[in-house]
């Protein structure tokens, strides 16, 4: 994942803790409980891990009975889900590793750092308490086959990797700053869901953990020499080395904040949780397709690239 090029290795998706349901019902209103006695019969349902249900209906008065089926992303139709009642917490919930005293003490002042961070509440703030896991490194696997070193789970659990295995040759990451990354992507998911091209998902989560990441000229260079016209769409595909390819994304939705600010970003959450698919929602805010802003992106580096070829 990450040592300025290399400070965030990887990072992924799924769920837990708290499970809410989902249903929209026939005027297309997007409902949410706790309680599935409260579910209409019938009613297509999803979790808030990922699981899609059916409601089958009973042949007499009694409980519903609830069928899983194959698990399912969320859907790109669904909305955000509501802020919980009472307070909202980030809470290390279970320590899968062995670690040492001081080592869980750091892991919870770090945990508390990243929850605390402004750039959480500058996009909306969580909706939901998140869980964390201390995962051992063998279960951590990212993008193209790495190895992570955290990972945000579905709408409200992170798991970390133990600090001991947080390092990128002999220097440790910023546990902090991990935490934050995946935080950001949570926040994400509960705000808009997970339906986005991985190179936004990256990119976002490192603008708001402010983590900084690769040489320009390196990033102009392969953008502009390896990435073809569409060089985002490729980051994760295993043509690019993912630390470059952490900071390109970066570098993308930094470009993105310099043509909307911040709080199209915010709108472009928004339009998301109403329902429309992430390029729709990319071209209201932005008043361009993706195409468009791919162009737009590698030309804005071009000053960059012949500052490295001369």
């Amino acid at each position: 994942m990450r040592a300025l090029a290399a400070v965030l290795l990887l990072f992924s998706t799924g769920a837990t803790a708290q499970t809410i349901y989902r249903w929209t019902d026939k005027k297309g209103e997007v409902h949410y409980t706790d309680d599935l006695s409260a579910v209409p019969k019938g009613a297509k349902l999803e979790t808030t891990e990922g699981e899609e249900l059916m409601v089958v209906p009973a042949p007499r008065p009694q409980a519903p009975v609830v069928v899983p089926k194959q698990p399912t992303r969320l859907s790109v139709t669904t909305r955000s889900p509501p802020v919980q009642s009472g307070p909202i917490e980030v809470r290390l919930t279970q320590v899968m590793v062995p670690v040492s005293d001081a080592d869980r003490a750091y892991i919870e002042e770090s945990i508390k750092t990243a929850a605390a961070s402004p750039r959480l509440t500058a996009f909306g703030g969580l909706r939901l308490s998140v869980d964390v896991e201390i995962t051992p490194a063998e279960k951590m696997i990212g993008y193209v086959g790495s190895d992570a070193f955290g990972r945000a789970v579905g709408l409200n659990k992170m798991q970390l990797r133990a600090p001991r295995d947080l390092h990128v040759g002999s220097r440790p990451l910023d546990y902090s700053g991990t935490a934050l990354h995946e935080l950001a992507h949570i926040l994400e998911h509960q705000l808009a869901g997970q339906l986005r091209p991985a190179w936004f998902a990256e990119g976002f989560a490192c603008v708001v953990a402010e983590q900084t990441r690769g040489a320009i000229d390196d990033i102009a260079y392969w953008v502009i020499h390896d990435g073809g016209p569409r060089p985002l769409d490729t980051l994760f595909s295993g043509r690019c080395d993912v630390h470059l390819a952490y900071a390109i994304a970066q570098q993308a939705v930094r470009y993105l904040v310099t043509l909307v600010g911040e709080e199209g970003l915010r709108d472009l959450f928004e339009q998301r949780a109403k329902g429309s698919p992430f390029e729709a929602a990319f071209s209201k805010v932005t008043g361009l397709s993706v195409d468009e802003f791919q162009t737009r992106f590698i030309e804005s580096l071009r000053p960059s690239y012949y500052e490295r070829a001369r």
